[in-house]
C-alpha cells in the first residue's frame, strides 16, 4: 500500500471532511475519487456521510485498523 492510501485512511479515521482530504494531501478533487475508486477495487468499501453545510465525510464498512493491516 502506497504512502498516499496510509495517509488517506488515516484521515478518514480521524473524519476529514473531503475538502480538508485535499488541502491535506495536497491533491485534486479528481485525484481523490480516483484514490477511493482504486481502494474500492482493493475491496475497501466506503459510506458518504452528507451535512447540511454541504461537507461529506467517509465511512469505513470495516474497522480502519482492519483495513491498514492488510496486505496490499
Amino acid at each position: 500500500m502506497t504512502d498516499l492510501y496510509i495517509r488517506a485512511l488515516n484521515l478518514i479515521d480521524k473524519e476529514f471532511t473531503i475538502n480538508e482530504m485535499l488541502m491535506e494531501l495536497q491533491i485534486s478533487r479528481e485525484q481523490l475519487y480516483t484514490l477511493f475508486r482504486k481502494m474500492k477495487e482493493l475491496g475497501m468499501n466506503f459510506k458518504k456521510k452528507y451535512y447540511s453545510s454541504g461537507d461529506i465525510i467517509y465511512i469505513p464498512n470495516k474497522e480502519i485498523y482492519v483495513l491498514l493491516a492488510s496486505p496490499w
